[in-house]
């Protein structure tokens, strides 16, 4: 009674500042997280309030038998942490109005979930007071493990309630929008199966170690449970902060909603993998495996003492090229549609190009980071390729001059994709342009493959405008002089008159 007065007094202590956390008219996800997780870390301070006030009192006037003050601990321990679970609950999935809740649950299942989390929590304590208790009233170690494993029952009952309960809450969640592939929808099927298998091999495992007499890690079962529900729960509220940044309008002086919006694809990837990871190694710490020493055993010493650095290397190389990729796609779809009537735009021509340099950058970048995560001596090889480097360059001159060409051909912007160029005897639209070459297709369909160090000279009638000759049909002596913005078309024969022509006409 004592320790709830003292809450109370806290309580009504802060209450003038929580009642300034009231929600307001109109309030982002990102600020009503925030509003919650402050509520929730004020509400979390009460109960640690509580507890200490508790224990301050009840070992300053309790001396009695110690199997009852044990006893009494243990409810200490299991009415904070059923109330903290509650707190947990409550703040992932509100009983208020369904858009308080930062996890997009329905109120059936939203409400289902949040008993399930403080019966398993309230499971869990009396499980844990039981065992203490009995292991200090001198139980033998088969009645403990008996009582143990008749509330693993319960709770491996109270699981798989839940698991097939929220199914297909969870499965339209997975599935999303519709738009995340077939994966997505077979894992949307099968989740509960697989949630299941999961734990009924945990539960066999324990159940092993009972009848064996291997002494089981403390509270690895209930952890692992709170890690495989906890990983999709912190990834979706995650998704979902960085989608509600991504749809925030932007200000004026603030690029952060475009950008974010620009890379959420990325940053979702990023998510989901760094929270599966940590995820997997919690859980192998929490069962003792060692993974390091089982990828010893079967890939090699060099590989398994470094596998955290080579998949820091190889997570690393992933999501810089998926940025590079984003943000060259982002630009190109910026410049619209490319019309095989029109020429393309500077950038449209040069950016896949500088695309593809950056994708090779990366994987020769990430191998040599790769062989050197592995311990191996980069330094030979380094000085290996400048030297193969150099052969090649000697002995493959005519390569090195079509690439350097091709480099001053495209930074003097000498030609783009769309454009009609002639070139010697050759003529024809840019098609395709790549790093030794470009494609002309002739206006009668060839096509005309040519190496930039064999272009001498280059004519590109398609560029700002061109002058070109007719004669009139009274007058054999007179020409008109016509100066137009349209290119050749595929005929060859004539500028047709548009409304974008500039025309200057003359006689003599």
């Amino acid at each position: 009674m004592v320790a709830w007065l003292v809450e109370r007094m806290y309580d009504l202590a802060l209450r003038d500042y929580r009642t300034r956390l009231a929600p307001p008219t109109a309030e982002t996800f990102t600020a009503r997280s925030f509003r919650l997780a402050v509520g929730l870390v004020l509400d979390l301070v009460g109960i640690a309030v509580f507890a200490l006030a508790f224990l301050a009192l009840f070992l300053a006037l309790w001396q009695g038998h110690a199997l009852r003050r044990i006893a009494i601990l243990e409810v200490l321990i299991a009415v904070v942490v059923v109330r903290v679970t509650w707190l947990s609950a409550d703040f992932l999935l509100s009983s208020r109005a369904g858009k308080e809740r930062l996890l997009p649950f329905a109120d059936g299942p939203a409400r289902w979930l949040r008993r399930f989390a403080v019966l398993l929590a309230a499971l869990w304590g009396f499980g844990s007071f039981l065992r203490v208790v009995f292991a200090g009233g001198g139980a033998s170690a088969a009645t403990i493990d008996l009582v143990v494993t008749s509330i693993g029952v319960l709770g491996l009952a109270l699981l798989l309630r839940t698991v097939w309960h929220v199914r297909s809450a969870i499965a339209d969640l997975i599935r999303g929008d519709g738009t995340r592939g077939a994966v997505a929808g077979w894992l949307a099927d099968l989740w509960p199966v697989i949630a299941t298998a999961f734990l009924m091999a945990m539960a066999t495992a324990r159940f092993h170690d009972v009848l064996a007499g291997t002494p089981a890690v403390a509270g690895a079962g209930f952890l692992s449970v709170l890690v495989v529900v906890a990983m999709p729960m912190v990834d979706m509220v995650i998704c979902r902060a960085i989608a509600a940044a991504a749809a925030a309008p932007a200000a004026v002086s603030s690029p952060v909603p475009g950008c974010v919006a620009a890379y959420e694809p990325v940053f979702r990837r990023a998510v989901h993998i760094v929270v599966v990871v940590v995820g997997l190694l919690f859980l192998a710490q929490l069962w003792d495996i060692n993974l390091f020493a089982m990828a010893q055993a079967t890939m090699g010493g060099k590989i398994s003492s470094s596998l955290f650095g080579v998949c820091i290397v190889l997570l690393l190389a992933y999501l810089l090229w998926e940025i590079a990729r984003t943000a060259i796609d982002r630009r190109l779809q910026a410049e619209g549609d490319p019309r095989t009537d029109v020429p393309a735009s500077r950038l449209r021509t040069l950016l896949p190009l500088l695309r593809l340099r950056i994708l090779i950058t990366i994987i020769g970048m990430a191998t040599m980071s790769f062989l050197a995560a592995l311990g191996v001596d980069i330094l030979p090889l380094l000085a290996g390729a400048s030297v193969v480097g150099l052969a090649i360059g000697f002995g493959s001159q005519t390569l090195v001059r079509d690439v350097v060409s091709g480099a001053f051909f495209l930074m003097d912007d000498a030609f783009r994709l769309g454009e009609y160029i002639e070139v010697g005897s050759d003529k024809g639209t840019v098609e395709k342009i790549n790093v030794r070459s470009v494609f002309l297709r002739h206006h009668r369909g060839a096509l005309n493959i040519l190496p930039y160090g064999e272009i001498k000279r280059l004519r590109n009638t398609s560029r700002d405008w061109t002058v070109h000759t007719s004669w009139n049909s009274g007058s054999p002596t007179t020409r008109a002089c016509c100066r137009s913005k349209r290119s050749l078309n595929r005929s060859g024969t004539s500028f047709p008159r548009t409304r974008t022509m500039r025309t200057i006409c003359c006689s003599r």
